[in-house]
């Protein structure tokens, strides 16, 4: 056979194997089931391969989910007998310049994360982190008039994004919807990831409300039918309705999870990469709200439940490594 002939029947061959392996790649992701919540004869179980799966994780810290410092992690995690890591995303890093986004440090982790022999929990950190905007891009934070600010009662913006917002939506879903179409590209085969936080203790850090124009209005205007009818309470104003606890209140119902933003930017996503979605909002008088959101369902469940603070001292935080703060977790708060 001459030279020629050899090399288009190795091209021949390089071609069919490219066929075959995008072929089992393709059945390998279409054989591996979502990881889900189901619920059977009365009871719910969360499934992983299409099996009761039991999660023995360990969380790092808010602000160490960066390759070098996730070195500390893993034989720690391996120390443990872990299954699964919990680990926070950042806004700021996957789209550091608006429509420009950088999947390295991700990527990085998440295969070390299933070369491990891990599953993933992602946190992510958008408009909202404990109640403040601090992992939201510079492009965001510098720019009050395109990205308003929540007012407090001296009319003063604060360190929060407006939860009423068009652009601070649509600015969070379209960085969230990326990234959950990486996601897609990265694991549909080997659904690593097992569940997906949308926001982490969405609500107001350093006001009791937002005092906006917008705010206002909802806040003299009727409590919504659905809301005054579930509590059995008589319709009115926020006022009228809640009395003295009125301005605590209003916040949970604008602030993700509990409001339709929050589906706003969960649902588009779920066509791409379909996980359980689970959200939580930050409460006070030591409670805190959980929903979740399920493979193209709308919210499947609603848990309140009281923090290990309700014997009077606040715990303190344990991590799997010690705390460092990164220098791009620094909040840039000017204007």
């Amino acid at each position: 056979m001459s030279r020629n002939g050899r090399v288009i029947v190795l091209r021949t061959y390089a071609c069919l194997f490219l066929v075959l392996a995008g072929t089992v790649a393709t059945a390998f992701a279409q054989g591996k089931p979502i990881a889900q919540l189901v619920k059977k004869d009365g009871r719910f179980a969360f499934l992983v391969d299409g099996k009761p799966f039991i999660i023995l994780g360990g969380q790092v810290m808010n602000d160490s989910a960066f390759p070098d410092l996730m070195e500390r992690a893993w034989p720690k995690l391996k120390a443990m007998n872990a299954n699964t890591v919990e680990y926070p995303v950042y806004w700021n890093e996957i789209e550091p310049q608006e429509g420009k986004f950088d999947f390295g440090d991700f990527d990085r982790i998440l295969l070390r994360a299933r070369n491990e022999g891990l599953r993933v929990v992602m946190l992510w950190f958008g408009t909202w982190k404990n109640g403040a905007m601090d992992w939201a891009p510079n492009w965001v934070k510098s720019n009050l008039t395109r990205f308003p600010r929540v007012i407090n009662s001296g009319g003063k913006p604060i360190r929060v994004l407006s939860p009423h917002s068009p652009a601070n939506l649509e600015a969070d879903r379209k960085a969230y919807t990326t990234m959950m179409k990486h996601i897609k590209e990265m694991d549909e085969a080997y659904r690593t990831i097992i569940m997906m936080q949308v926001e982490n203790e969405s609500g107001l850090l350093g006001s009791v409300r937002d005092y906006s124009p917008e705010s206002n209005k909802l806040f003299n205007g009727p409590v919504p039918e659905k809301l005054v009818t579930s509590l059995k309470k008589k319709a009115g104003t926020w006022k009228d309705v809640f009395g003295r606890e009125a301005e605590e209140t209003l916040p949970p119902t604008i602030c993700p999870p509990t409001s339709t933003k929050w589906h706003a930017l969960a649902r588009p996503s779920i066509r791409w990469s379909p996980m359980s979605m689970p959200g939580t909002a930050a409460a006070t008088q030591m409670t805190s709200t959980t929903c979740l959101i399920g493979p193209g369902r709308p919210i499947r469940a609603v848990v309140r439940s009281h923090t290990c603070w309700i014997f009077g001292k606040r715990p303190r935080p344990t991590s799997i490594f010690s705390r460092r703060t990164h220098p791009n977790s620094l909040p840039q708060t000017s204007g």
